[in-house]
This record gives structure tokens, sequence and C-alpha cells, in this order.
């Protein structure tokens, strides 16, 4: 309120109204005012001078006290209005105050007008100050809430052991349509039940002892029965005066698949590391082995048991091969050579063959018009096969297997699945493989991509770990579905390319047997490290027809192809292990025979078929790839080309 008074004063009796005005200036207040005696002049002042106090006679000639209190209220409802009269009942006056009215003083004492209106005027300010209070907690109230019901956080509060508030949050996180679904409900009742025993302590705690306990994590049941990872903390809590406690929980849902992810990503890289070199390794002595088995059997009797055994031996080498290989797919520092490719015939081809004199079928759901993708086809194909063998292991008894492939677009809200929530939005073709055998047990399912996990009685454990590795390297995403006793379903995302593929590549024109011996005779310079690889290596290339020439490490293989080169008898081609301990490998070999010659036709050769120098040999400068182990038709193959194909 101002410190200079407005006072209207409603009295007929002009010395009335001048003695009024005198004890309240003898009181000290300062003020000004306005004196009128008709309802017009006073309905006009309450506009015009909007009074703080209106000191009003009760009885007028043409108005009364009454009906102008009834006006004044009606329009400043906070003013003070203080009748001021000759005569007024008790009975009267005391409904008037009970009515609103601030207070009463008769003609005859006016010397108690002054103390009355001070006291009307503190009571005034105390008023305001309260209901400026007031206004003030309610908007603090009303921030606050704001900034609960907004908060990504799910906020809920308990008291006498039910949910008695919910935001918006919790209503989403326990799957919710509304608050009402969760009022009156317990903390148990969304709890799960490993956990419930030791949760309601902790509520109980908090509301009995006041403590706040450490944050946590634990899990939900939603209403519809899911499962929901959280993070809660909690903190004692008044509701309606009655003590109670707030508990504040976080999804973590994404975040422990997340975690999950890295965990198995660190696995495949732990056992990488090991099954990398193991693999090396034994390729080496795969390539030893199986080259000196392949010889024995071209000098054998094609018709004779020896033959027959020797096959039989090079059959299961070359099992022992694929073994190696899916160790190398997931080991460390392993690159797809990918190229942009249409993939529908390769999917369908990769599932017929696996099944081919199996009792299964398979039911294709294969869009026509799927998009490109960026992959390797061999490690695509080991995928397919792997997944489709697994489905056909599950029904013994025979069944179909569904394999479908479509576009997809992912765009990941909130509302996003947690079978797509770590794919970044984009394009994608999404290959599911659809089984209805025996199906996975839960407690298995978070394990099954791990390395040497299975569930087979035969198995090694690594098909679906390579398959997880290859896709991962992919940049993709493969899932898992499972139910027993009613079947499996994998996924594998891929994400679309944006470049153009070319379908069905024309394949290069072979050449006849005669023209194959274009090449024969012609020198080839061998480095190996391993005594028993070169000793093979040359049994072999000799037995095509080649003379052969043996290096230990890259030193020496550039010194005799500069000395061969100098007396007019070059070689027609090089074949480098990659990795020479302790000395000069093939990687470094190569710049110095490009160096004496520029048209090298070198071939890389390693037990380590998942170094980047294999997956992008011509970068290094080498013209053909050989992955050991290899037989006699392998380096066939790749002479044949070099040195005849590639030269026109």
């Amino acid at each position: 309120m101002e410190n200079k008074l407005r006072i209207l004063m409603l009295e007929d009796v002009a010395e009335d109204a001048e003695m009024a005005i005198h004890e309240l200036r003898n009181a000290g207040l300062t003020f000004s005012s306005k004196l009128v005696e008709t309802k017009d002049d006073f309905t006009r002042y309450l506009d015009e001078f909007n009074p703080d106090i209106i000191l009003a006679d009760y009885k007028l000639p043409s108005f009364d006290g009454l009906t102008a209190f009834k006006i004044a209220k009606e329009k400043h409802p906070d003013v003070i209005f203080i009748f001021v009269t000759g005569e007024m009942g008790e009975e009267f006056a005391i409904g008037t105050l009970l009515m609103g009215a601030t207070d009463y003083v008769l003609k005859s004492h006016l010397t108690k007008l002054a103390p009355a209106v001070q006291r009307a005027i503190e009571d005034s300010l105390v008023r305001s100050e309260r209901r400026r209070a007031e206004l003030a907690l309610i908007e603090s109230e009303e921030r606050y809430r704001n900034v609960v019901e907004t908060s990504p956080n799910a906020v809920f509060i308990y008291s006498a052991g039910k949910c008695v508030f919910s935001n918006r949050s919790g209503v989403k996180l326990l799957g919710a349509s509304s608050t009402e679904q969760l009022i009156g409900k317990t903390f148990s009742d969304f709890v799960h039940p490993e956990s419930r025993g030791a949760v309601e302590q902790q509520i109980n705690r908090i509301i009995e002892k006041g403590t706040e306990p450490p944050l946590i994590e634990d899990r939900f049941i939603r209403l519809d029965g899911t499962p929901v990872d959280v993070e809660v903390t909690g903190a004692p809590f008044t509701h309606n005066d009655t003590p109670a406690a707030l508990v504040i929980a976080k999804d973590v849902t994404d975040r422990k698949l997340m975690e999950k992810e890295l965990l198995k990503t660190h696995k495949l890289e732990s056992v990488g590391l090991l099954a990398g070199g193991i693999a090396h390794d034994f390729n080496n002595l795969l390539t030893a082995i199986l080259g000196n088995i392949t010889m024995a059997k071209a000098y054998s009797d094609p018709e004779g048991k020896a033959s027959d055994r020797l096959s039989e031996a090079e059959r299961t080498l070359t099992l022992a091969k694929g073994l190696t290989q899916q160790l190398l797919t997931f080991a460390r520092g392993g690159a797809p050579v990918k190229e942009t490719s249409y993939i529908r015939n390769l999917i369908k081809d990769s599932a017929t063959f696996t099944l081919t004199g199996s009792n299964v079928r398979c039911d294709y759901a294969i869009a026509h018009d799927l998009w490109p993708v960026d992959i390797d086809k061999g490690q695509l194909c080991q995928v397919i096969n792997n997944l489709v063998l697994n489905a056909r292991h599950a029904m013994p008894d025979g069944g179909i297997i569904t394999l479908s492939a479509e576009n997809i677009k992912v765009c990941n809200s909130k509302e996003a699945v947690a079978e797509i929530a770590l794919l970044k939005d984009g394009d994608y073709i999404k290959i599911a493989i659809a089984d209805c055998g025996v199906g996975i047990d839960k407690k298995y399912l978070d394990k099954i991509f791990d390395p040497y996990f299975t569930t087979k009685q035969k198995g090694s454990g690594l098909g679906l770990a390579t398959s997880y590795s290859i896709i991962k390297n992919h940049d993709g995403r493969i899932t898992v579905e499972s139910q027993p006793g009613v079947g499996t379903t994998f996924c594998i995302y891929l994400r679309a390319s944006k470049k153009e593929a070319t379908r069905d590549k024309a394949r290069k024109k072979i050449l006849t047997d005669p023209q194959r011996e274009q090449y024969k005779g012609q020198k080839v310079l061998v480095m190996d490290d391993d005594e028993n690889i070169r000793k093979i290596l040359k049994d072999m290339l000799t037995y095509l027809g080649f003379e052969v020439h043996l290096a230990v490490a890259g030193l020496e293989a550039i010194e005799l192809y500069r000395k061969a080169k100098e007396a007019g008898r070059p070689f027609g081609a090089v074949i480098m292990d990659l990795t020479i301990p302790g000395g000069m490998g093939g990687k470094e070999a190569i710049k110095g025979l490009l160096d004496l010659d520029p048209g090298v036709k070198a071939i890389v050769s390693s037990g380590y078929s998942n170094d980047p120098v294999m997956a992008d040999f011509k970068k290094y400068g080498f013209r053909a790839v050989l992955v050991k182990p290899h037989q006699v038709a392998d380096l066939d193959e790749k002479l044949y080309y070099l040195l005849t194909v590639e030269s026109d």
C-alpha cells in the first residue's frame, strides 16, 4: 500500500466528515480524500479515485452504507471498508463484520476511528504479504511440479506402502497409459521378484529412519510383464504431513544392451588375438600336410585303395582348413574384402547348397528389389551357411526353414525396439532365417555368440561367434529370438550401399588346355621361412612344369630376382610369404622387387589371411593372393591366370 492513502468518504453531513478527517490527521496519517453522498458519485469515484479505505455512514437520504459496501466489495474485494455511523445496533454491526466489513465506529466515539484505520491498514499489509507468499509458494510448487513432470527420469512417491504419485516418465517406464493405473499399487508390484524383499527393506528404511540408500541397479517389471533395467535411488519425503519415500528411477536398458555388446566384442578381440596366432601356425602345418597328400595322390593309382585313403585325408584336412578360417574371421585386425553387390541370388544359393541332401526344406521370401550392399561375398556366404546349418541341426526329423530378405528403413526414436536400437539411422537389408526346431533356452541366449560356446554334442562353438564377427565387421547387426519347442529366428541387418552394383558380372574367358602350356617351364621364385613349405611348394610347382628357386627371406629373394634379371632369365612369377619372423617379409620385399622391376608378378601368401595386405593386396603392389593352406590346383589356377590371362 502506498504511503499516501486514498480515502473515499460516504457522508451527507459535512461537519461529521470534517471531524473524521481531523481525527485521522491528528493521528499522523497522510492521505487524500473525496467526499460523496450519492450512489452515482460513489460508484464513479470507486473507479476514478481507486480508494484504499472507504469510510461510510450507514444511513443517507438517497443511499445507504450496506448497498455501498456490496458495490465496493464487488469492484474492489480487498478495500478497507469501515462503517462510521451515528447509530448501529450491535446485532447489525456483527452482521456486517461477518459479511466482510473491516470494522465499525460510532460517531459518538470518533477517537476510536484513527486506531481502527491504523489497525485495518496493518492487517491489510499482513494479508497482502501472506497472499504474496502463498502465490509465490504456488508458483514455486508449480515450477517444481513442471520440473518433475518433464524429467526424463521416473519419479515416484510412496506413502503407507502405496504409490501416491508418478510423473509422466514413470508412467511410460512402467508401461501404463495414465497415472491412475499406478496410484495405489505397492512398490513390489513393479520390482523383479528376485529383489522384492531387499527393495521393500530399503523403502521402509527411507520412511522410518530417513536414510538415503546408495544408487543401485535393479530390474522393474512393466504392467505387461516385460522387464526393464533401471538405476534406482531414493530419499525421505513428506506427503500430506506423512512420512514417505521419494523414488527416482532411470531406464538403463539401452545402456545395458550396449555394455553386453561391448563385453561380447572384447571377448572376441581377446580370443581373436590367440586365434590369429594359432591359425597362422596351424595353416603353415596344413599347407605342408595337405600339399604332401595332394602330391601323393597325384602319383598314386587313381583306382587303388591308397588313392581313396588319400582322398579321405584330403577331405578331412579341407574341413580343418575351414575351421582355421573361422578362427581367422574374428581374429583382431581382420577386414572383409568388400564389393558392392546384389545378394538375392547369393542368399538363396548359399542356403540351397547347405541343405543339399537333407530332409529340411527352405521356403524363400526374398524381395526382388533388394538394395545393393557392400559385402565380402565369401564371408556373407559363410554366415548364411552357419545359420542355415544351425537351423537344419535344430530339426533332426526334418522341417521347414523360412528365409526372408527385405528392405527396411531404420529411424531410432525413443520407442525403437531393442532389436534395432544400436543401428544408425538409414537404409538396411534385413535377412531373417527362422526354423521350427527345438529352440534355445532363454538362459543361453546371451551366450550363443560367445566363442566356443555350443549346446550341440558335435560342434566347435565357432559358427555363431564367426557370424557375429563377420556382420560386426560389415557395420551390421545380428540378433536372435527363440522359444523352446517353437523355434528360433536369426535376423541380420546390413547397411544398404549408395553405390551402383553390377549384376551378373561376365566371367573371364577360360583358355583351352593347349593355351595352358604357354607358361610351362617358366621360372618361379618361392620365398618362405618354413622349410617344409618351401619343399612342398617346390615339389608341386615342379609337378606343374615350372623351374623353381627358393629363398628364406626378403633380402635373399630380392638378390635372386636381381641376378636372374641381369642374366636375361627373369622369373615369371614370385610367391612370397607375408610375414618372416626376424627377417624381411613379403610386405617389405615387394618394394625392393618393384624397384628392380615395376612389372613383377608377385603373389602374396600367408596363413594369416585377415591381414590388411591380404584384403587389399593390389594396393601394396602384389598381383594376386594365395591363402594357406593351398593345393596344387590353387597354385595352377593362380599362375595360369597371372602368366596367361592377365598377360593378355
